[in-house]
């Protein structure tokens, strides 16, 4: 996994590769709580299966977060691991907001790297 030195050149732009790993983290955390107050604002105007279907993406988007930090502040790659995987549903099931599938594949790459760069040792 994450094996391609083409986007060697991400690493230390701006900012570590750390760093970026932590934004990614707090992006995500705050895109689930985020989203999961507008669905709770809109729930009236929506399907309930498709409602509750968004309220599930957004929770596990907040614990993706939640795991993001957690696996960077206390170096745990399983748990950095499972914050990357879980984090991808929602932008991706968001796709028409462009914004977040980009940004969610840059930061995808950039926490990639850090972890196997820094965590998988």
């Amino acid at each position: 996994m994450c094996m391609c030195e083409s986007a060697q050149c991400l690493d230390e732009v701006c900012c570590s590769l750390r760093v970026k790993a932590i934004f990614l983290g707090v992006w995500t955390l705050v895109h689930g709580i985020l989203f999961g107050v507008v669905s709770g604002i809109t729930s009236s105007e929506v399907d309930a299966t498709a409602f509750v279907a968004f309220v599930i993406i957004c929770f596990l988007h907040t614990i993706a977060g939640i795991l993001l930090l957690l696996g960077v502040f206390k170096s745990m790659p399983n748990i950095f691991l499972a914050g990357i995987i879980t984090s991808s549903f929602l932008p991706y099931f968001l796709f028409q907001l462009i914004y977040l599938p980009i940004v969610q594949i840059i930061f995808t790459i950039t926490a990639c790297r850090y972890y196997k760069k820094v965590l998988d040792q």
